[in-house]
């Protein structure tokens, strides 16, 4: 089964902080303005870069108490003399203070330059008395900057610094909202992640420097940038820019070289307890936000829709199963939540994955097995043998799917059966009266629909072509009568031309749809008028 990472990948950038200078020789074009020399390869970037320091300086320095004096020079770069930051593209900023100098990836001018060179302002602007701030919220407080002065690319940055930080946390977990098809009641189920948090945010405040960057392991730098901006942004939505910066004057004139991670906490409204984080995580997050995150994560979840959801509505197209279940995405603990099929190019995804993993048909003797919230499934066509004489369609649950893994069959490729649960047992046959089909089920069904042709021919909720009866060990069996001029040799399941439907849902609360579609021949008309 796909799973989510818990570090998400689709990372904006590692907006950086280095001490250290470069021997690089500068682009040659350059445009000077009040707060630097703008610098690219060509006049014409190096003038757009002009107009966002323009723009984007004064305005820093204006958010900010105690800032110093602007950078010599701001580059767009390609980090050519850098070549371990050249080959990091989620590196997408960097301020060299020994040398003066901001940097910005060359290629975010038109996209996202606004927030990057920002956030690196932030980072060179900074005067001294800041210097007690732990570095985890330095990064969080260049990106609150960023996000009040560069508000377009902010719903992004934000989506992927809160899904980091979300990620990190072994409590939080992505949730699936969905109808079954023809169903009005609403289930979730979580989508698996993987791994554990490795730096708790609580330890991380205890970290001073400029930056993250060669301060706190390097696997640890995505989340800790969520936690960053989480953090500073409800210090300042309580006491704005100056009450952060007097808890730094405060922890200088208290012999504080950190600020005290109990005096960022109570600012913050927070605590050391991971489900205060949690609370706050899910708070922070508004539909526009979730809408990017799913963007960013859309090839992870249209696979795990697909796989989970493909096999069992094997008669549904994509499209059919996005209106019909009508999908929707969230945290789980959460409010808020995006329609999936809303999503940029993310229904398109799941339509077409949909198309591409259609199952294969299973013929007499051959079954599959899928893996999916509730454990591993068996779903098999067996053919007619001397004690059963008639065509059976078995659905069996193996069990957890952490217990049970299908690779690890035994010799002859079976999967352990013994303690399995029946989810669905129809068998198809003959007798002197003509051909029948049975559903028998262990709890009891709710419903039962058989179509041929498009034409339903038996409806258990209807009470049309149905015969019920049950045994002593409270099996129930459904029988309905199905047209004699059927052959059932050959038999497909799950074929794309299936003209035989079998449609069922147990009686236990929450038990799924099924559908079994079968592709059956009829048998040739006699001649005669």
């Amino acid at each position: 089964m796909p799973h989510l990472p818990r570090r998400c990948l689709l990372v904006l950038g590692l907006l950086a902080l280095l001490g250290a200078t470069s021997c690089r020789s500068a682009p040659p074009a350059v445009v000077s303005t009040p707060y630097g020399d703008a610098r690219a390869e060509t006049k014409g970037r190096a003038r757009k870069l002009a107009v966002l320091l323009r723009q984007l300086a004064p305005r820093v320095a204006e958010t900010l108490p105690d800032t110093r004096g602007w950078p010599d020079e701001v580059w767009l770069s390609d980090f050519a003399d850098l070549p371990d930051v050249a080959r990091r593209h989620d590196v997408v900023g960097l301020t060299e203070l020994g040398a003066r100098r901001v940097r910005v990836r060359d290629d975010r001018l038109g996209r996202d330059a606004d927030f990057v060179l920002t956030h690196e302002l932030v980072h060179a602007l900074l005067g001294e008395s800041w210097d007690p701030l732990p570095a985890l919220m330095k990064e969080g407080l260049c990106d609150s900057v960023a996000s009040r002065l560069a508000p377009d690319a902010a719903v992004r940055v934000r989506a992927v610094r809160l899904v980091d930080a979300s990620f990190s946390d072994p409590g939080m977990a992505l949730e699936l909202w969905y109808s079954e098809p023809g169903l009005a009641t609403r289930t979730s189920i979580p989508i698996p992640t993987a791994g554990v948090r490795r730096l708790d945010p609580v330890t991380a405040l205890e970290v001073g420097g400029n930056g993250l960057h060669g301060e706190t392991p390097g696997r640890d730098e995505s989340a800790l940038y969520g936690y960053g901006l989480l953090l500073t942004d409800r210090i300042v939505d309580h006491m704005g820019f100056d009450g952060l910066h007097d808890l730094c004057v405060r922890a200088r004139a208290a012999g504080h070289d950190v600020v005290p991670a109990p005096w960022l906490l109570a600012a913050a409204g927070l605590d050391a307890r991971p489900a205060t984080w949690r609370a706050a995580l899910l708070g922070a997050l508004e539909a526009p936000e979730l809408a990017a995150q799913a963007e960013l994560l859309q090839a992870d979840i249209s696979g795990f829709l697909v796989h989970t959801f493909r096999n069992r509505y094997p008669g549904l197209t994509g499209e059919d199963f996005l209106d019909r279940s009508l999908p929707t995405l969230g945290w789980q603990g959460g409010d808020t939540r995006v329609a999936v099929a809303m999503v940029d190019g993310l229904r398109s995804d799941i339509v077409d994955g949909w198309r591409r993993s259609g199952p294969r048909p299973l013929g007499p003797g051959d079954g599959w097995w899928l893996r999916d919230e509730q454990g591993v499934h068996l779903t098999s066509l067996l053919p007619p043998s001397a004690d059963e004489p008639h065509h059976t369609v078995s659905r069996l649950a193996l069990g957890d799917w952490e217990g049970i893994h299908p690779l690890e069959a035994g010799e002859d490729g079976r999967l352990p059966t013994e303690q399995a649960e029946v989810e669905a047992w129809i068998q198809i046959g003959r007798d002197g009266r003509g051909t029948w089909l049975r559903s028998l089920h262990p709890q009891g069904l709710r419903q039962l629909r058989v179509s041929l042709d498009g034409v339903l021919l038996a409806d258990l909720a209807r009470d049309l072509n149905t015969d019920v009866s049950r045994d002593d060990e409270g099996w129930m069996t459904v029988l309905c009568r199905l047209p004699g001029a059927l052959r059932l040799e050959g038999m497909l399941l799950f074929d794309d031309e299936a003209n035989l439907v079998v449609t069922q849902q147990a009686e236990a609360e929450g038990a799924p749809q099924l559908q079994f579609p079968l592709r059956v021949r009829h048998l040739p008309r006699p001649d005669g008028p």
